[in-house]
């Protein structure tokens, strides 16, 4: 892999004395002409060109670190979730499934399966009422116990819970399922 290059000097500083130099510079050209024009008004024009491109440049760069930062993050928080040993399920409060794992199709035993809230309750029956407990987790905004359902000959355990957020509230339900077989 070939590594990026680090300049010693941030690139909004950079910028900064750049612009800073050619400010000098037209300032000292425009003093070799008639004193009828300003020159003070370039230098001032050009010092405050300076620092608005620099605010400009150093507004961009700290949001890019930022969102490069978030990336990173962000596919941690996924690799974490794909590695984790049993199916994970987390929806919104529409009943749309924004996120499940792999486990998820290792322990219901369909790989590749694009799951549905609706798929979801189809697979496990009558055992489970996946819908309703969903609508339950999210009316009572507190998580159910761990349920022991049969399903395909296995033993599976399956817990909800509610996903909150202190700005807004409740996001929606987490649905963990583990063979214990």
């Amino acid at each position: 892999m070939k590594a990026k290059f680090e300049s010693p000097i941030s690139l909004d500083v950079l910028v900064l004395i750049i612009s800073l130099i050619v400010t000098f510079i037209l300032w000292r050209v425009s003093i070799t002409f008639p004193p009828d024009t300003t020159p003070i008004y370039i230098f001032i024009i050009g010092i405050s060109a300076s620092f608005l491109l620099f605010g400009m440049v150093f507004a961009l760069t700290r949001a890019e670190r930022k969102t490069v930062e978030a990336d990173i993050e962000h596919s941690r928080l996924l690799s974490a979730i794909e590695s984790i040993p049993f199916g994970l399920v987390i929806t919104d409060l529409n009943e749309n499934i924004i996120l499940s794992n792999h486990g998820l199709s290792q322990v219901l035993i369909e790989a590749g399966a694009t799951w549905t809230l609706k798929k979801l309750d189809e697979v496990l029956g009558a055992d489970f009422p996946t819908i309703d407990s969903y609508k339950k987790v999210i009316a009572e905004r507190r998580g159910l116990a761990w349920k022991r359902v049969v399903y395909s000959g296995k033993k599976l355990d399956i817990y909800m819970a509610p996903i909150f957020s202190e700005k807004e509230g409740i996001l929606g339900v987490l649905i963990l399922i583990r063979d214990i077989a």
